[in-house]
């Protein structure tokens, strides 16, 4: 396999808080009868992509195009990379959901993390190897291409080989225990995702992955769904996550597998900031300051103290003092 000369970018980005996207999503729950949050974390925006994006700048400046993929929206200081200076003009651009979705505009609008990464490869132009970002990732130290492809060309992929039908058997014994005693709709899980993607490679085990950057080809995406478009229909057709649903990453992953297309490492460590673990923070601050992991996450920051909110801002700007502008003015809480 030839190795590639350019690797692009695709992370996904919303703001929650956003009136009109708060409006459009409460309609759209309103017609499927779910209750609307208007705060729910899931949609939650801190500012957290200037700092994924300062990180890739800084950390793995190989990167040709840097794609936000949004939904009639644009965070509001993305302009000023450009304007300051700190990465060239057309290096970041935004991608609508109707861009990717072209064809499938009656699945829209999707709030859903499954439908937008399952059609993310097409994005036009976009290079044949690129690497998806969550908004809440962030390199923490320097990061090559041989990281992310080997010397034969191969992806380099991250995780834990698992068996699938352990996961088979969980899902049939949980879907009876809600049928029985009529808990509603069995909600989605992130592992049952992964194993139904592998099924559908035609693996019956799976990649494992972790909550990190993924490296994913473009034509291994458009080649499956070519053959299986009524596939693609069912699985972006749905706005809010389902358990009928399978992980893209994973199926990418498995393709790859199955196909000899990849070199498999251990898990990469990764510094994981959340709500629940406070007590962690002064850690993971020390790993981010010395460059220990190679990544890390700021999970609902909107869940943090002021006090941490600030903590954690100020470090973050400190590490990337140089790739953040300089306007950006960030809130303490949301």
């Amino acid at each position: 396999m030839a190795i590639p000369s350019k690797i692009d970018v695709v992370i996904s980005w919303v703001d929650g808080s956003d009136p009109a996207h708060a409006e459009k999503r409460s309609v759209t729950m309103s017609k499927m009868g779910l209750p609307f949050d208007p705060r729910s974390t899931r949609y939650s925006d801190m500012g957290e992509i200037y700092y994924c994006i300062a990180s890739i700048l800084k950390y793995a400046p190989f990167i040709d195009r840097i794609y936000l993929i949004t939904d009639e929206q644009k965070p509001r200081f993305l302009d000023l990379f450009t304007r300051e200076g700190i990465c060239s003009e057309g290096k970041i651009q935004v991608v609508d959901h109707s861009v990717i979705f072209n064809g499938f505009e009656d699945c829209l609008p999707t709030f859903n993390p499954r439908p937008i990464e399952t059609m993310m490869w097409r994005i036009p132009g976009i290079a044949e190897h690129f690497i998806f970002f969550n908004d809440d990732f962030f390199l923490n130290s320097e990061v090559s291409r041989d990281d992310l492809i080997n010397s034969e060309g191969m992806l380099v992929l991250h995780g834990r080989i698992r068996k699938t039908w352990p996961l088979r058997l969980k899902h049939r014994f949980r879907s009876l225990e809600y049928r029985l005693l009529k808990k509603g709709n069995l909600p989605p899980s992130h592992n049952i995702a992964q194993a139904k993607s592998a099924a559908i490679a035609g693996l019956d085990y799976y990649l494992q992955v972790e909550h990190t950057p993924h490296i994913l080809r473009t034509s291994t995406f458009d080649n499956f769904f070519r053959k299986h478009r009524a596939l693609i229909k069912e699985q972006v057709c749905k706005p809010f996550r389902s358990i009928s649903q399978f992980h893209p990453v994973s199926l990418a992953n498995s393709l790859e597998i199955k196909e000899g297309n990849a070199e498999i490492k251990p898990p990469e460590p990764c510094i994981y900031m959340k709500p629940t673990t406070p007590e962690k923070d002064a850690r993971s601050i020390d790993h981010i300051l010395r460059e220990k992991y190679k990544y890390g996450c700021i999970q609902s920051m909107d869940q943090f103290s002021q006090e941490r909110i600030r903590t954690v801002r100020n470090i973050m700007n400190q590490k990337f003092e140089g790739y953040l502008p300089t306007g950006i003015d960030l809130p303490d809480s949301q």
